[in-house]
């Protein structure tokens, strides 16, 4: 079985906007209705995920290279914060940080 580096070095990342949170994604392919279909890695296993088709307008590219994401996804988040600095879209609430020490 190829390693995550392999298996996600020729892919774009993005950050999908799933909901009212966003999900770092792997863009697989631009298909001809104008969506996209992207792959949201699982953690601590990025190797297996989910596929969405969603809408382009939803996802947002995110300057990060695949094995530092990967690294992140298997370390179910740590790092997060250096790693996604200035590359996400939202600010988060005062009731997130006091929730989680943020």
């Amino acid at each position: 079985m190829k390693n995550c580096k392999s298996l996600f070095g020729d892919y774009e990342g993005y950050a999908a906007r799933i909901e009212d949170a966003r999900q770092l994604t792997f863009l697989i392919e631009r298909l001809e209705s104008g969506h996209v279909a992207v792959f949201v890695p699982g953690t601590p296993s990025p190797q297996s995920g989910s596929v969405y088709f969603m809408a382009e307008d939803r996802i947002k590219p995110v300057n990060i290279p695949p094995a530092s994401a990967l690294k992140c996804l298997r370390g179910l988040g740590v790092g997060s914060n250096a790693l996604l600095r200035g590359q996400l879209d939202y600010p988060a609430t005062n009731d997130l940080k006091k929730t989680t020490n943020v």
